[in-house]
């Protein structure tokens, strides 16, 4: 009775300070299921080297991220109220790796990736790394877009961010690295492949072409 009564108090805390959801909470404008989108999230609940998405909506094959530290040990299965933290400790030598499949290359749409990052800084004005590193003429440097304290109450306090990079056209394959001195929780990273404006503008004109021959 009493190892029962041990496991059902283990239970009950594992529940109340276990991992929480993916922090999906500035999700992209577009439309999840459109064409030419994908969809990836990693919790890193567990010390994987080479972590599959916890979720993903990708048609064109879900690939492993890599996960590079010092020493695999640094993994956290809880932290500050967090569930499955990776310390990236070192500028440049520990970092994540996302690898995303796409449609097939088309240089005539380019590529819009969103990124959200539940982190927090190792020590006071540390911040993330984010870059696109395998697209020629890289690496592409990730715009901030909104970042905000999203708890519990620590010092420093847990970040929520989210980055925007833009390809200049749709790659067949990209990569996503997360570094910096910080540590991570979780990860959710989404693409679309949209036509460039030029793009559209000689759509948009094809367009009236063909209403004036109908027209005449």
């Amino acid at each position: 009775m009493k190892q029962l009564a041990v496991m059902l108090c283990v239970c009950t805390l594992a529940t109340a300070n276990g991992p929480v959801l993916a922090e999906d909470v500035n999700p992209p404008s577009w439309d999840r299921a459109a064409p030419n989108t994908t969809y990836q999230q990693w919790e890193f609940s567990s010390p994987d080297l080479s972590p599959l998405p916890d979720a993903s909506d990708n048609p064109n094959g879900v690939l492993e991220a890599t996960v590079e530290v010092m020493d695999q040990m640094l993994w956290e299965f809880e932290y500050e109220g967090r569930g499955g933290v990776w310390p990236l400790l070192f500028l440049d030598e520990d970092y994540i790796e996302v690898p995303i499949n796409n449609t097939p290359y088309d240089a005539s749409k380019e590529k819009i990736i969103w990124i959200q990052l539940t982190w927090e800084a190792t020590q006071a004005g540390k911040a993330p790394v984010v870059e696109e590193i395998s697209f020629p003429g890289g690496p592409y440097t990730a715009e901030l877009v909104e970042e905000f304290d999203i708890g519990p109450v620590t010092s420093p306090p847990w970040m929520h961010s989210t980055y925007r990079i833009v390809l200049p056209e749709n790659p067949n394959h990209e990569v996503i690295r997360i570094g910096g001195e910080i540590l991570v929780d979780e990860l959710v990273i989404d693409t679309i492949c949209v036509p460039e404006p030029a793009t559209m503008g000689l759509l948009a004109l094809g367009g009236l072409a063909l209403l004036r021959r109908k027209r005449n």
